[in-house]
């Protein structure tokens, strides 16, 4: 399956790079490996779509990350919408967040091309 840099990922959920591996270290999102220090993450399809809706949801609601998050991956369990209270449902038109976010990624993998590790070859 297709796996995504934070780089990458960063430029298609349009974050800065830094705030995207933060949330990333700090948060379980469903699909990204915590492995050892020094490794890149892969971040997986998946991931970018839970991550697009949460970070909807902090723009749209100012939740905080962790709530927006866990909402995040209740909708993409659901499909689109999602109650957070008793009278309260979250609806989030999945398809058009899948649809931008597919169009940013296309621009960011040509975008983002990797750096080199190391020292450079003579």
């Amino acid at each position: 399956m297709r796996s995504y840099t934070v780089a990458v990922a960063a430029l298609a959920l349009d974050v800065d790079i830094k705030w995207l591996d933060n949330v990333l270290s700090h948060h379980q999102v469903r699909g990204v490996e915590r492995k050892r220090q020094g490794i890149q993450r892969q971040i997986l399809p998946e991931s970018l779509i839970i991550l697009a809706i949460a970070g909807a949801l902090i723009d749209a609601l100012a939740v905080p990350i962790a709530r927006a998050i866990e909402v995040a991956h209740a909708i993409t369990k659901t499909g689109s919408s999602v109650p957070v209270s008793r009278t309260i449902n979250v609806h989030v038109d999945l398809d058009s967040i899948t649809a931008r976010l597919h169009d940013r990624l296309a621009d960011a993998v040509e975008g983002a091309a990797q750096k080199p590790r190391g020292r450079p070859v003579r």
